[in-house]
């Protein structure tokens, strides 16, 4: 069950990512849509979703006790977040114009996890659950939430200089305006500052609920965190900062999708995901 999952979720995802960039080329001025959203976009971007909890549910009941997200498994339940995370935004904001480039995303990290993720289900004894899981939740999140930042501020930049340069083509037609990029780039850049601290505090917690040897707070991933909450906290709060302009505070939160990255990179080299050597 959980093997062909695993191979079926890529699919999904690249069907869905297929079928919003078909609908992307219907978008109007603004991001908004000239007619009805496709029924196949919305059904497959619904079934993806809907494996991606079949999948957790089927790695939950194949271990007793509570599943680790570690290594590649996290990749894949990043790729969850972005997705739902998304998914909620753009139906607050009424718009799907960030939709493929948002579901390419998705499908680059869930396909990275499928072809690498190790399909032992075990799981380490013993695992503080209340603190384990608002630490992983909180951060799997805020990694979410950081990667949509990252992504409208990137698009924010490629609109903005399509302006300047008066280029007027589709990114300016069919993507949204530049205030709205900009606003979801601050208000997810947000999320991810609060959800970073959240999750920070959590792991401290479960560190020394398990009493986990070695463990510091000079320890890399506390310092990292540490570091982005305050960073994206910073751009979540760039209209007030004076001098940072919003084309700033773009860049700034694109650097800081790199910063993930390269943070992600970290996690996946070392054997251990959680302080569990």
């Amino acid at each position: 069950m959980i093997q062909a999952l695993v191979v079926l979720l890529p699919v999904v995802y690249a069907a869905a990512a297929a079928l919003a960039l078909i609908e992307f080329s219907t978008l109007g001025a603004g991001g908004g849509a000239r007619t009805p959203g496709l029924p196949w976009r919305v059904g497959a971007y619904a079934a993806a979703l809907a494996l991606h909890v079949a999948l957790f549910a089927a790695r939950a009941a194949s271990v007793t006790g509570t599943p680790s997200f570690e290594g590649w498994w996290a990749i894949s339940a990043l790729a969850f977040a972005v997705a739902t995370l998304h998914l909620v935004v753009a139906a607050r904001q009424g718009t799907s114009g960030t939709d493929p480039i948002v579901l390419t995303t998705v499908l680059v990290l869930q396909l990275a996890a499928s072809a690498f993720a190790p399909l032992d289900t075990s799981v380490a004894p013993d695992r503080p659950i209340p603190f384990y899981l608002l630490h992983v939740t909180s951060i799997l999140v805020a990694s979410a939430a950081l990667v949509l930042s990252g992504l409208h501020g990137c698009l924010y930049l490629m609109l903005f200089r399509q302006m300047r340069q008066r280029r007027l083509g589709n990114l300016f037609e069919r993507l949204p305006s530049l205030h709205l990029l900009a606003q979801l780039m601050r208000r997810t850049a947000l999320v991810a500052c609060l959800l970073l601290l959240l999750g920070s505090n959590g792991g401290i917690w479960w560190a020394h609920a398990a009493q986990i040897p070695g463990f510091t707070y000079g320890d890399p991933v506390v310092i990292l965190s540490l570091l982005l909450s305050v960073y994206f906290g910073a751009v979540a709060f760039s209209r007030r900062i004076p001098g940072l302009t919003a084309r700033r505070a773009s860049f700034a939160a694109a650097v800081g999708l790199l910063l993930l990255i390269a943070s992600l990179g970290l996690f996946l080299a070392e054997s251990n995901f959680h302080w569990t050597r």
